[in-house]
């Protein structure tokens, strides 16, 4: 059974584990291998992720399986200004072996939901079809590329 909640404190450390094996999943072949192969559990990445878990601006939000955490997204106000979005999904992850089971649908509700609907945007690679096709199918509308 899928349950969505507010994440913990405690949920830091599954939440940067989540990180470390979907970054390596999704982005195998759209990202250099030393750069994915480097990306291990460290406390500064708990760290990191226990203070956006405090800040009162952020969203953070896991998902649980039959009482494991499976997924995660974070979220809050804009890294960037600008004039149509109020809000940015910064990271959006669930375990390979849960995905396709409705638990990254049930995360993007909570997460619609808890901004009120209000308009919310995140970045993807261009060539990371499988994250563009899961936010075009719940909603999502392809922007022009970000470019800095």
């Amino acid at each position: 059974m899928i349950h969505i909640r507010k994440a913990t404190l405690s949920d830091a450390k599954n939440i940067a584990i989540i990180n470390i094996i979907t970054w390596k999943d999704a982005y195998k072949g759209l990202l250099p291998d030393d750069f994915l192969a480097n990306r291990n559990l460290s406390e500064e990445r708990i760290e990191y992720i226990k203070n956006l878990i405090e800040n009162p601006t952020d969203i953070c939000i896991v998902a649980e399986f039959d009482n494991q955490i499976v997924g995660f997204c974070i979220g809050g106000l804009p890294r960037q200004y600008n004039d149509i979005f109020e809000f940015e999904l910064r990271a959006f992850y669930v375990l390979p072996d849960y995905q396709r089971k409705g638990i990254g649908k049930a995360l993007f509700n909570k997460f619609k939901e808890i901004v009120s609907g209000k308009p919310f945007y995140l970045y993807a690679l261009s060539a990371n079809k499988k994250a563009i096709d899961f936010y075009t199918q719940n909603g999502g509308i392809i922007m022009p590329e970000y470019t800095q």
